[in-house]
């Protein structure tokens, strides 16, 4: 075996085994037809003491809600961008070979390699290993808003499934007042006592009741839809579980909402988000100053040339644009200014939000406080002097079935009251993010850890 054939085996060896150790590619294909499939087979794990609240749902959420598999997905795809952003350029390696039997018929050979390395200095590995090491904490703040949309979007729905519930019962009841008032009004009215037009007014409050049942029931119908999307299950799943019953908050103290509204402006994953995005157009510019100098490559190589052996070595320099690289740092330092406003809109944002949900939930429970304090007691007194009145023989079961119904609607504008306080104080939530239940709080660390291990 002559010299320059070991040479080049010494060579070829560890490239081979550079290729043997490549990863192989593996084929995943996805069946979306069985994906459906599954999730409409999907049914409701066991609830700790087979009621449903916002805590044992979000649970559930944790493990099947499409949004959060979605954000933990987008975390474990920067975490493995993050790891690849820190492995270094090889480069590019040439191979060459030459044969020529007239310059040297004993050694007609001419081959070589040269390796054309970046330095990957500047800079530019360290501002590249800082952005993906950002883009790691901008997919945990996504992670964290998706967690927290999905709680919002169970306690909205519960709050309407509870509101649908109390007031179907309270409408079924105003239909059946409203449908025996109208049977007594129509007998009258047959009996020339009454004309036509009072039993066509009572027809007309006996199909607005009904259509309020429908309503009603359609929206709990469309509130066991949102529930099930929220948590990643079917409404067939879902639409037969029983909910505990919500306990009436009193509204926050104003020094409480001061102290969230702060907070919300500093802490709240969107604010923390615009700010990495802000360090990442701090980096882009660090990048791009970069580039107004040349890129050095260092080129070592080997050369056999009929038995010879060379050992050149070139340096490289990739050249910067002719404006040595002004117009992209121009458009970085702009990308920078924005990035800076946009936090300031944020927040500017996130304060009118807690200030406007405040003051609507404020009003919500003016609005039930007046309605419990004063509508239902006129209510009450109007159908105890329509019962005095019916003893009396004063009155007939008519005037009576007719404050009946009104106190029955006064008791369902107070069920739609509270409803709208509940909804007001979720909007607070959303907007000022105040701290948890200690179960739920528990599920965020949970989830948070969880994510943060998965890889």
């Amino acid at each position: 075996m002559s010299p320059a054939y070991r040479r080049h085996c010494l060579i070829a060896v560890p490239l081979l085994f550079s290729v043997a150790g490549c990863v192989h590619y593996r084929p995943q294909p996805l069946a979306p037809a069985d994906i459906a499939e599954a999730i409409d087979r999907r049914t409701m794990p066991p609830l700790p003491g087979g009621i449903a609240n916002e805590s044992s749902l979000l649970a559930v959420a944790l493990i099947h809600a499409p949004s959060l598999r979605d954000a933990a997905g987008a975390y474990r795809n920067a975490v493995a961008a993050a790891r690849a952003s820190r492995v270094r350029p090889l480069g590019t390696l040439t191979l060459s070979a030459e044969y020529s039997h007239q310059d040297n018929p004993r050694k007609p050979w001419l081959g070589g390699t040269v390796l054309d390395l970046p330095l990957d200095i500047g800079g530019r590995r360290s501002t590249r290993i800082d952005a993906a090491d950002l883009a790691i904490m901008q997919a945990r703040y996504d992670y964290l808003e998706a967690l927290w949309q999905t709680r919002s979007a169970i306690h909205r729905a519960l709050v309407d499934w509870r509101a649908a519930d109390a007031e179907t019962a309270l409408d079924e009841e105003a239909v059946a007042i409203r449908r025996e008032r109208e049977a007594r009004l129509v007998r009258r009215v047959a009996a020339g006592e009454d004309p036509q037009s009072i039993a066509l007014a009572a027809r007309t409050d006996r199909i607005a009741s009904e259509r309020r049942v429908a309503d009603v029931q359609a929206r709990r119908k469309q509130t066991i839809g949102s529930l099930a999307r929220a948590i990643g299950m079917p409404p067939t799943a879902v639409g037969t579980m029983i909910i505990a019953p919500e306990a009436d908050l009193p509204p926050p103290a104003p020094a409480a909402i001061a102290e969230w509204r702060r907070d919300a402006a500093l802490a709240r994953p969107d604010v923390l988000r615009a700010i990495v995005d802000y360090d990442l157009a701090e980096g882009t510019v660090k990048t791009e100053i970069a580039k107004q100098y040349p890129e050095i490559h260092i080129g070592p190589g080997y050369i056999y040339e009929r038995g010879l052996t060379k050992l050149p070595f070139n340096i490289g320099l990739v050249l910067p644009p002719s404006d040595f690289n002004r117009a992209a740092i121009r458009e970085a330092e702009a990308r920078r200014a924005a990035a800076g406003t946009r936090i300031e809109g944020i927040q500017a944002g996130i304060l009118a939000d807690v200030d406007k949900a405040s003051t609507a939930l404020q009003g919500a429970f003016d609005e039930v406080r007046r309605a419990e304090q004063q509508d239902l007691p006129i209510a009450e007194r109007s159908l105890d002097q329509a019962q005095r009145g019916f003893r009396a023989g004063e009155t007939d079961r008519t005037d009576e079935l007719a404050a009946r119904g009104a106190l029955v609607d006064t008791r369902i504008a107070i069920a739609e009251a509270r409803r709208q306080a509940r909804i007001a104080r979720a909007d607070l939530d959303d907007a000022a993010r105040p701290p948890l239940d200690p179960a739920e709080s528990a599920l965020f660390t949970q989830a948070m850890h969880a994510l943060e291990t998965s890889q």
